[in-house]
């Protein structure tokens, strides 16, 4: 439906900024119904499993372009941009790029600077961020709860609605002191989401309606 009304060019969703958006409400929708599925089904949820998989998708890709593209920088850019993309490709790949650009982004002197070639790895460092802290929020909020059981979504989508609710009001004041960090940084993003995590709980909750009558 996001990306639908995304592409129907709404005025409230036009913009090039909205398609992060949609990225990070998706993934919570894509990643809550994973950890809710196999909750629910085995009643656990493996840690180990759950980040074996994360690498294994999203690892080869991430590592691929990063290479690419520093090398294509020592390529292409003045030798003295180097040092900068550098640290750059170091935080990418530890996923915290968003926290250096945000920083960045707030001293006068580096937001002059050209935009960095990875530029585009912050959104990535978001996610993965919000997939260290989330899976065990699950694990705690469901500890309990019957496996199959509808209290186990029910559990879900209630830390989902929290962290969504303590996320929005910080990422509004945020907005209003730091602009830069609130658009870079987790604890502002992680409303989206969490929407993504609600959202996947109602739509099992719908789903198994269905399959019941």
């Amino acid at each position: 439906l996001l990306v639908l009304l995304y592409h129907a060019q709404i005025p409230v969703l036009s913009g090039g900024y909205v398609g992060v958006d949609i990225f990070f409400v998706l993934s919570g929708f894509l990643i809550t119904g994973i950890l809710l599925r196999e909750r629910t089904r085995t009643g656990t949820i493996s840690l180990p499993n759950f980040y074996a998989r994360r690498a294994r998708r999203i690892l080869p890709a991430a590592a691929i372009v990063l290479l690419a593209t520093v090398v294509l920088s020592a390529l292409l850019l003045p030798p003295l941009r180097m040092p900068e993309v550098a640290q750059d490709a170091t935080a990418a790949g530890f996923y915290v790029s968003n926290i250096r650009f945000g920083i960045q982004a707030t001293d006068y002197l580096q937001s002059q600077l050209p935009p960095s070639p990875l530029l585009h790895y912050w959104s990535l460092g978001v996610e993965e961020q919000f997939y260290i802290f989330w899976p065990a929020l699950v694990i705690l909020a469901t500890r309990g709860a019957k496996a199959g059981g509808a209290g186990v979504g029910r559990r879900i989508g209630i830390a989902a609605a929290i962290v969504s609710g303590i996320s929005l009001v910080a990422a509004i004041w945020l907005t209003t002191v730091n602009q830069p960090l609130a658009f870079f940084s987790l604890p502002t993003r992680a409303w989206e989401l969490g929407i993504g995590a609600m959202l996947a709980v109602a739509t099992t909750r719908l789903q198994d309606r269905k399959s019941t009558r």
